[in-house]
């Protein structure tokens, strides 16, 4: 129960949210996901829901979210 006196339907805070993008794996590029929807428990989990309304301070937690791509160095790999 909120402080509201509101029920959660979500039994568990605000459900999680969902980001989409490319990413680009080319050193030096860098690509930014955009906020496309959230998940909701009495949904099948194959389906995003897009409705916002609702999601408050959830989605202000991140200003921007940025995805970059680093070259490994000659010779770092991880095996064979």
């Amino acid at each position: 129960m909120s402080e509201a006196g509101e029920t959660d339907r979500y039994g568990n805070g605000q459900p999680s949210l969902i980001y989409r993008g490319h990413i680009d794996a080319t050193a030096g590029a860098t690509s930014r996901p955009e906020l496309i929807g959230r998940m909701d428990q009495y949904l099948p989990i194959d389906e995003i829901e897009t409705d916002l309304t609702g999601i408050t301070t959830a989605k202000e937690l991140l200003r921007q979210v940025e995805v970059s791509c680093t070259a490994r160095p000659t010779g770092s790999g991880t095996g064979g």
